[in-house]
């Protein structure tokens, strides 16, 4: 989970296919083009929050769900580890 900006996102990957989330902070949603401003206003280099996650709008299972929505859409959750 990252705390960004008052924001609580959740960093997921759908094991099952290439199926996509569509709600808040999904592939298509229009919040990771919003401008995020600095407390201190100072040389302001907004940034999306696309920007500073890194995020990539492509269908390939891997999304972002913010945390709120994942509790009230998701009743369980598999955790995997991959170790080397």
């Amino acid at each position: 989970m990252v705390k960004s900006h008052g924001h609580k996102l959740i960093y997921m990957l759908n094991t099952c296919g290439k199926s996509e989330w569509f709600g808040r902070w999904g592939i298509e949603s229009i919040f990771w083009d919003d401008k995020i401003h600095s407390k201190s206003g100072e040389n302001d280099n907004s940034k999306s929050m696309k920007e500073i996650l890194n995020h990539y709008q492509k269908d390939d299972g891997n999304f972002w769900i913010n945390f709120a929505d994942f509790v009230k859409y998701f009743s369980s959750l598999f955790i995997d580890v991959f170790l080397k």
